[in-house]
């Protein structure tokens, strides 16, 4: 899973990086949506895997970008759709789709290696036990 997940980010990074942000750049086209799905979806793929599991805050901040990167995607598709109306609008969906549930794979994940609290409360007691 670990091997799958590394080559899920990859394309998460990819196309938060080369579809919302470059694209934004290359069309001179500034959007609110796209610049929150590309910088969240960027910092999600990179902060995303093992380093996520470290601490609850870590999985909490995590979890955070990739909800923030879908609402995102989310913006951008309204924006599309709102002020872009032309025929043959189809939003890049064979990218975008892919994009969208690999961020929820991951907040899968995630939340299921999450620490509790209590779990990490009796972490930090045997610890600082002598």
């Amino acid at each position: 899973m670990n091997n799958l997940l590394i080559i899920l980010r990859i394309y998460l990074i990819f196309v938060a990086a080369s579809g919302f942000i470059f694209g934004q750049i290359f069309f001179n086209n500034f959007a609110w949506g796209a610049t929150l799905a590309g910088v969240f979806g960027i910092v999600g793929g990179f902060l995303g895997g093992k380093f996520a599991r470290k601490t609850l805050l870590r999985s909490k901040i995590i979890i955070a970008c990739c909800i923030l990167s879908l609402g995102g995607v989310s913006l951008d598709a309204y924006n599309y759709y709102a002020n872009l109306n032309s025929p043959g609008n189809y939003y890049a969906w064979f990218m975008i789709a892919p994009f969208c549930l690999i961020l929820l794979l991951m907040i899968w994940d995630i939340s299921n290696h999450m620490l509790s609290d209590n779990r990490l409360k009796q972490d930090v007691e045997n610890t600082s036990r002598p």
